[in-house]
């Protein structure tokens, strides 16, 4: 079989245009997938609890189940953050209202968050990938912890798993996120993109949805499940997912020029589910077309492939610290962040 005929850029262009626009149904099936996996991560513990606590068993036989169940929630969390992230590029539903609406009250509002604050930052970092005094992402990532690379493995997994679980470490990454994110406080560029609502309605919005969430949470005397099954994981496992992450796509890239700011990735499933959700192992292609959607991202960069000069400029890799199942022998990211780029 002839491999397809090399496109110019225009061409290329012309053809992610058939790609960009989202509908109403898909996001509708991840979102309801994502509250399934929820379900099913916080009631199977729970229900285990109730079951070994009928037989007698100590309190610590449920430690292991535990464990699993909040690196779980904190993936499932991640995961909702990145349809967020969908909802930033307008990408999440092909109505701008439904596309604000379901992404704060399904998604963002659940980690203290608002669509519009996340989507102001982020399109200065779209802007200005890796430009150290413009680049928001950069520039919160540095003052979190700034190390040099290329890095020994194991002192990049000593700094940035190990340590990076401990509360001290933990909380200062979230409160990076949260100046942005939650209060709206920008560094470095970013975008004055008009809201979908505006502050009042967005203001209100919250209010109620957390005095309802309050209510509920009373009613019901669920705080202690509050605690457990969301404020533990999102202390330590969501933001480790999320560290991870934003060093894959861009950390010790070899230039920041157009096609070599970042990165394509062929994670395992379980790092595609954990590390890189909703589009975030073409995130290369996702720079190159924002727009598009993160279910036809795979298409844009089959169709940029045909591209000669991102074919010959695409940094190809496995998961973070597994090889593809696809191909043992493309590099790891580990491996990317212990070599000169």
């Amino acid at each position: 079989m002839e491999s397809p005929a090399p496109l110019t850029r225009q061409e290329l262009n012309r053809g992610v245009v058939a790609l960009k626009h989202p509908n109403h149904t898909t996001n509708l099936y991840y979102l309801a997938q994502e509250y399934l996996f929820l379900a099913l991560a916080i009631g199977l513990p729970i229900a285990f609890f109730r079951w070994t606590r009928s037989l007698g068993y100590p309190l610590w036989a449920n430690l292991p189940g535990y464990l699993v169940s909040i690196f779980f929630i904190g993936a499932i969390q991640h995961r909702l953050s990145n349809l967020t992230h969908e909802a930033g590029h307008y990408a999440l539903f092909k109505n701008r209202y439904m596309n604000e609406l379901v992404s704060d009250l399904c998604c963002i509002f659940l980690l203290g968050a608002t669509t519009q604050n996340y989507r102001v930052s982020h399109w200065g970092h779209h802007a200005y990938v890796n430009d150290p005094e413009k680049d928001p992402d950069l520039i919160r990532l540095k003052q979190h912890q700034e190390y040099d690379f290329p890095m020994a493995k194991g002192r990049f997994c000593l700094l940035y798993v190990i340590l990076q679980m401990l509360p001290k470490q933990s909380l200062k990454y979230l409160w990076g996120r949260a100046k942005i994110a939650v209060l709206g406080i920008n560094e470095g560029a970013f975008a004055e993109t008009k809201p979908v609502y505006g502050s009042m309605p967005t203001t209100l919005l919250r209010i109620a949805y957390y005095s309802a969430g309050i209510a509920l949470l009373t009613w019901q005397g669920w705080w202690i499940y509050l605690l457990l099954f969301w404020i533990v994981p999102i202390v330590t496992f969501y933001p480790l997912f999320m560290l991870l992450r934003e060093i894959a796509h861009h950390t010790n890239v070899p230039d920041n020029s157009t096609y070599r700011n970042s990165r394509v990735f062929r994670p395992g499933w379980l790092e595609g589910f954990c590390i890189f959700p909703y589009g975030q192992a073409y995130h290369l292609p996702h720079h190159l077309f924002p727009s598009v959607p993160h279910y036809r991202l795979d298409e844009a960069h089959e169709l940029a492939m045909r591209y000669p000069e991102y074919r010959n400029n695409t940094t190809i890799c496995g998961g973070f610290f597994l090889s593809s199942p696809k191909d043992r022998q493309m590099p790891t990211v580990l491996d990317l962040l212990s070599q000169p780029a």
